[in-house]
Parts: C-alpha cells; sequence; structure tokens
C-alpha cells in the first residue's frame, strides 16, 4: 500500500467505523419503531436543553481554558478564547479530535506559539477534561451505592488521579526541562491547575442535569444516579475517532450504559438530542467561522492586546 492510500485510509476509517456500528444498530433496532417514538416523544419539551447546552458549557469551560492558554501562550482574554472556541467547535461535530485539533491551529496563529508549545496546551486541557469528568462518575459511585460496578469507581478513580497529579506535582518534577509540550505542566501553578480540573467537573454536572432533565422531558424516566455515573463515560465514547458528527460510537455507548428504556426508545431520544445539540453548537459557531478561519489561514502571527 502507497504511502497515499494509506493516508486516505487513515482519513477515512472513523467514518467507515462510525457507518458499521450504526449500520449495525439499525438492522438490531427497527427503523419504524425508532421514527415512531421520535414522534410520540415530547421532542417538542426537550430540545431547549440540548440547544442551549454549548451557551451554558462554554461559560466555565472557556475560562478553564483561558487560565491554561494565558499562562502558557500569552495575554488571552476569556472572549478570545469563547470566539475560538465557538468558531472552530462546528468542527468539533465531526470529532473531538478534529474540534482540538482546528482550536490548536487557530491558537497557534492568534499568538505566534509554536506547535509544540499549543499541542501542550490543548493536551493539558485535554487531560484535565478526562479529569473533570471522572470525578463526576467518582462522585456518582458513592452516591449510587450498591448499584454501581466497583470497576466502574476504580476506573474513575485512576482516570482523575493521574492528571491531577500530573498537574500538582508538574512544576516540582518538571523544573528542570526545558520541553515546549511539557510548558503547561511546568509553568501553571498546581492550585491553579487543580481549580481548573474542578471547574470542568461543575461543566459537567451541569451536561448531567441538562441530559437528565431532556430525558425526563422526552418521556424517558432513566435515573438520574445513572445519568451522573454514565453520562461522563458516555461523552469519552463519543470522542473517540470512531464517532462522527456524534452518530456511530455514541448511539451504542447510550445503549450500553442506559438501558432504562427500550433500545428504539433511547435510540429516538438520542438521535434527537445528537441533532438538537449540533444545531446549538452551529448557531453558536456562525458568528464567528468567518474571523476565526481567516486567522487560521492568515500567514501572520495575531497576538492579543
Amino acid at each position: 500500500m502507497t504511502d497515499a492510500l494509506k493516508k486516505w485510509a487513515g482519513r477515512l476509517a472513523p467514518w467507515i467505523l462510525a457507518v458499521i456500528i450504526f449500520v449495525v444498530l439499525l438492522r438490531k433496532y427497527d427503523p419504524a419503531e425508532i421514527a415512531l417514538q421520535m414522534k410520540n416523544g415530547s421532542w417538542g419539551a426537550m430540545l431547549p436543553f440540548p440547544f442551549v447546552m454549548p451557551f451554558v458549557y462554554l461559560l466555565i469551560h472557556g475560562y478553564c481554558d483561558t487560565i491554561i492558554y494565558r499562562t502558557t501562550l500569552g495575554p488571552l482574554r476569556w472572549r478570545d478564547v469563547a470566539r475560538g472556541r465557538s468558531g472552530t467547535a462546528i468542527l468539533m461535530l465531526l470529532g473531538y479530535v478534529f474540534g482540538h485539533g482546528a482550536m490548536g491551529l487557530w491558537l497557534a496563529k492568534r499568538t505566534g506559539a509554536n506547535a509544540r508549545t499549543v499541542s501542550g496546551s490543548v493536551l493539558y486541557g485535554m487531560g484535565s477534561d478526562l479529569a473533570g469528568v471522572a470525578l463526576v462518575t467518582f462522585g456518582a459511585t458513592f452516591i449510587g451505592g450498591a448499584d454501581i460496578p466497583s470497576g466502574v469507581r476504580i476506573a474513575a478513580l485512576i482516570a482523575a488521579a493521574i492528571p491531577i497529579a500530573l498537574s500538582a506535582l508538574g512544576p516540582l518534577l518538571l523544573a528542570k526541562t526545558n520541553a515546549p509540550l511539557l510548558a503547561p505542566w511546568r509553568q501553571i501553578p498546581p492550585a491553579i491547575g487543580v481549580a481548573q480540573t474542578l471547574g470542568r467537573a461543575i461543566d459537567m454536572v451541569i451536561v448531567v442535569v441538562l441530559a437528565f432533565a431532556s430525558a425526563r422531558a422526552f418521556g424517558l424516566h432513566i435515573p438520574f444516579i445513572a445519568f451522573a455515573t454514565y453520562m461522563p463515560v458516555i461523552l469519552l465514547a463519543i470522542s473517540l475517532p470512531i464517532s462522527v458528527a456524534g452518530f456511530g460510537a455514541a448511539q451504542a455507548a447510550w445503549l450500553v450504559f442506559l438501558p432504562w428504556a427500550t433500545g428504539e426508545q433511547i435510540l429516538a431520544f438520542q438521535l434527537l438530542w445528537q441533532v438538537f445539540l449540533g444545531v446549538g453548537n452551529v448557531v453558536r459557531g456562525l458568528p464567528f467561522v468567518r474571523s476565526v478561519v481567516r486567522e487560521i489561514n492568515s500567514p501572520a502571527s495575531h497576538r492579543s492586546p
């Protein structure tokens, strides 16, 4: 296989896997019944919750990102980061990695920082995201009691502990290291690093509440503790490169982790949720897409004042 074919195979693999998963689910669950559940469910009542989620989520999450970027890349403001995040979030519909890749390009052009420093800042934020969602899952396992498998609690504890430990010990362990990729762990004070991780956990709690309210509005009676435990896990599954525009692994994850209704009911809700969430992301990002794309394509850097 030539290098060009290998490159195209790598690019198409996530799309192919997502399509395969989606087709398998449609063969197992009746599409006509899914459509009927969409019609019978209160989709109008659930619509506001996924639609407003991108706007609410950005308030705290954008500030947490600003803390990282301001320390490692330059004097960025929250409104700068919010604009960049909103403008590149449309690519996030294609996958978590796509959105962060575009955000990394924008940050490099906006601040003039080199690729390794920007990559380190983006990776620091992704690790903090992982710790935030894991903290919510870990806390929910205690509230849920014996109904939650102990393996979920252990996995969540490990997923939260590693990024937090790196944030807390990084300045000490990496003090003599000059690698640009490790700059965030070296430069961000431990207290600030842990604080912004907790901010992301609060953001995840908001996501859980909105998802729970949306499901109830639609007509699904899934326990709140189940959402608190497994919604973060579902979001991690969605971020894997086998979901495209929220389709693929996302639907399988909802069916596996939240089996409190029929498969057709869950898929009906999840598909509507994904569509409304996507519309919210597009509406939030449209006013900024042109300026962000222009900055990404600009040969010159644009440092924030």
